[in-house]
């Protein structure tokens, strides 16, 4: 099994995590430059975005597509019934995904303008509305976690994944500067902060840990 994609990008990081978590041995591929061109650069993804997770005679593009097959191909027999932490909440958690990854989204953004040579977003409007975006699902998730350290208490699932994932980049990427206007957000990244597939693949290590 093969996952191709970068050590800071909080998309792979949510697979990556993932996997460590289901202790499934996998082989890191380093994409070297996310603006090159052509899908053979990107594992043969066509919209030239990662992760790529390569299994077998599987190919399968999109973060959220990769978890949910690695959870139902892997996860039952390692106590993960569902990519869904409940279906009582399936909608709740959609939403709570939409928000995560629309943020995400919004990063990757500003990431490409600024390795393009924009270096001052604030003189162009889509960067301004990226950059609200960002700050708009931090607060977003703040209110929606409120106190809680995980969202179904005892467990670490999938949402809680993509959430450290994406919170944890925006502070090594200095996405957002006040973290004190995000105390639940703070505390919830310091609850899991030591948790060893966080540990081995926070956004600030170039050298990949599988």
């Amino acid at each position: 099994m093969q996952v191709y994609g970068t050590p800071p990008s909080h998309f792979t990081r949510k697979v990556r995590v993932l996997l460590q978590e289901l202790g499934v041995p996998y082989e890191f591929v380093k994409l070297e430059n996310i603006l090159e061109t052509g899908a053979e650069k990107f594992a043969s993804n066509p919209l030239h975005l990662f992760p790529v997770l390569v299994d077998g005679s599987n190919t399968i593009f999109d973060s959220d597509a990769i978890c949910e097959y690695l959870v139902e191909t892997y996860g039952k027999e390692r106590g993960w019934p569902s990519f869904w932490p409940s279906g009582d909440n399936k909608t709740h958690d959609r939403q709570r995904l939409v928000i995560i990854n629309g943020g995400m989204s919004a990063g990757v953004s500003v990431i490409r303008a600024r390795r393009s040579g924009i270096e001052d977003w604030t003189k162009h409007a889509f960067l301004r509305q990226e950059m609200e975006a960002i700050g708009g699902a931090l607060r977003w998730l703040e209110n929606d976690l409120g106190a809680n350290r995980s969202y179904y208490p005892g467990r670490f699932t999938v949402i809680d994944i993509a959430l450290q994932c994406f919170a944890e980049w925006a502070q090594f990427r200095e996405m957002h500067q006040d973290w004190t206007q995000l105390p639940n957000l703070s505390h919830f990244l310091r609850a899991h902060s030591s948790r060893p597939s966080l540990k081995a693949t926070h956004p600030s290590l170039t050298e990949v840990s599988q």
